[in-house]
C-alpha cells in the first residue's frame, strides 16, 4: 500500500564530477540512492525500469545532470521500502500469479485454441468481404461489351470533332511525307 507519494528534481553533476569519467553512471545511480534514503527515511530504494534506463543512455561517461523522479513509499506488514520512476513513465501492471495444476492448465490451453479459431474465422469473412468490395468496384468501372456488333457501331459512332481531328492528323502525314519526298 503506498503511503506517500514525493515528486523530486535530482542534481548529480556536482557529485558525479568527482569521480573518473567511467565511473559517471554508477555513480549517478548511486547519488540518486542516497538522496531518497535521505529524504524518504527509507534505507530500501528501488529504482524502476525507466530512470535506470534514462540514468545509462548516454553511456557510462556522459549520464544526464539532473533527473525528475517520483518516489513512492510503500509500507507493507514486515518491510518498508521506496520506488523510484521517472515522472510520466508508463505503469507497469504485475499479474497474479497463475494457480497450478492440471485442471487450470488444461483450461488456459482450450481458451486460447478457441480464441485463435474464432480470430481466424474472423480474418476470412473480412478477407471476403474485401474481395467482394474490389470486384463490385472493379465490375461498376468497367463495361465489358455485350457483342461484336455494338463494339463495330461504337467505332463508325464518331463526333464531328473526332471526324476532324482524324482528317487533320491525315493531312499533316500526308505533308510530311510529301516533304520527306521531295529532299
Amino acid at each position: 500500500m503506498a503511503n506517500l507519494e514525493r515528486k523530486y528534481i535530482i542534481t548529480m553533476r556536482r557529485e558525479f564530477k568527482k569521480v573518473p569519467k567511467y565511473l559517471r553512471a554508477r555513480k549517478a545511480v548511486k547519488v540518486v540512492r542516497v538522496f531518497l534514503q535521505q529524504h524518504m527515511k527509507c534505507e530500501d530504494v528501488r529504482l524502476e525500469k525507466h530512470l535506470n534506463l534514462l540514468l545509462w543512455s548516454r553511456g557510462n561517461r556522459n549520464p544526464p545532470h539532473r533527473v525528475e523522479v517520483l518516489a513512492t513509499k510503500y509500507e507493507e506488514k514486515d518491510r518498508t521500502f521506496v520506488r523510484a520512476e521517472i515522472v510520466g513513465a508508463p505503469k507497469e501492471v504485475k499479474e497474479e500469479p497463475k494457480k497450478k495444476g492440471l485442471v487450470n492448465k488444461l483450461k488456459s490451453s482450450i481458451s486460447v485454441k478457441d480464441s485463435q479459431e474464432e480470430k481466424k474465422k474472423e480474418e476470412q469473412k473480412e478477407e471476403l468481404k474485401e474481395l467482394k468490395k474490389e470486384e463490385q468496384e472493379v465490375m461498376e468501372h468497367t463495361e465489358a461489351p455485350k457483342s461484336k456488333a455494338e463494339t463495330k457501331s461504337k467505332k463508325k459512332e464518331q463526333t464531328g470533332f473526332e471526324k476532324e481531328r482524324a482528317a487533320v492528323s491525315r493531312d499533316k502525314k500526308e505533308t510530311q511525307h510529301k516533304k520527306s519526298q521531295s529532299q
